[in-house]
């Protein structure tokens, strides 16, 4: 039976240099706060894991629905949005909708997590750069741009322990060498030159488990070339 992602990928960061398992340096008793993942990069970074599992397709399905029952309306089968809105600043609207509804676990997911980074800080004698890894094997309903989208907005609203986020999909995949290849991505949500240190090793860590995959080249992604992951859209209805 194929391992789930979560397990080859924390088998895949153990033999990083570096690496700890922090379940594996303590012995919590049951008062104690569920603590991080993963030390890594000799103590400079924690790390945490987070697995995306709950398919999200039925909180964006009701935001359509409330939205033909407004309008009277009752579609049978498929259509586009632009085919049940009136403008494109009203599929504008609905879409941003159905997205903020699917990813409101994201939100939660992200403030979990920076409470479990901050608690493993304290435990630190030095100051410690904070990653966020998300988890999505087959979960096709949450794309990675929606979940960059989330994570950059819970980033830029509050103090925070979480500098990067290393989302590592399964579920979408891209185009390299003539076939669909899963690829890392690395979100950089960092405010200082301390915690940009840590970008090297990260980047290096997201290379070495694109290279798993059978990439031979790096992509880069930025705001004017972004990485296209498919499938790219969402179909509801049937």
């Amino acid at each position: 039976m194929k391992e789930s992602l979560e397990t080859r990928f924390a088998k895949f960061l153990e033999h990083t240099v570096g690496a700890e398992s922090i379940d594996a340096l303590h012995t919590p008793s049951s008062n104690d706060p569920k603590m991080a993942d993963y030390y890594l990069a000799d103590r400079k970074i924690v790390a945490e894991f987070k697995s995306l599992n709950a398919d999200q397709m039925a909180k964006g399905a009701a935001v359509v629905d409330e939205h033909l029952s407004n309008k009277e309306e009752v579609i049978f089968g498929t259509l586009p949005s632009s085919r049940i809105t009136d403008s494109p600043e009203e599929e504008k609207a609905l879409k941003h909708k159905i997205q903020d509804k699917m990813t409101t676990r994201i939100k939660k997911v992200c403030s979990k997590a920076n409470k479990q980074l901050a608690k493993q800080f304290e435990k630190l004698p030095h100051l410690a750069t904070g990653v966020l890894i998300l988890i999505n094997e087959d979960n096709t309903s949450l794309h990675p741009s929606m979940i960059a989208e989330r994570v950059i907005d819970f980033a830029a609203s509050q103090p925070r322990s979480i500098h990067y986020c290393l989302m590592i999909f399964e579920s979408h995949k891209i185009k390299a060498m003539g076939k669909l290849l899963p690829y890392p991505l690395l979100l950089d949500l960092t405010r200082s030159a301390r915690q940009r240190r840590s970008l090297g090793f990260l980047q290096s860590v997201q290379w070495q488990w694109a290279k798993t995959y059978g990439h031979t080249e790096k992509v880069l992604s930025d705001e004017r070339n972004p990485i296209a992951y498919f499938p790219e859209d969402l179909t509801f209805g049937g």
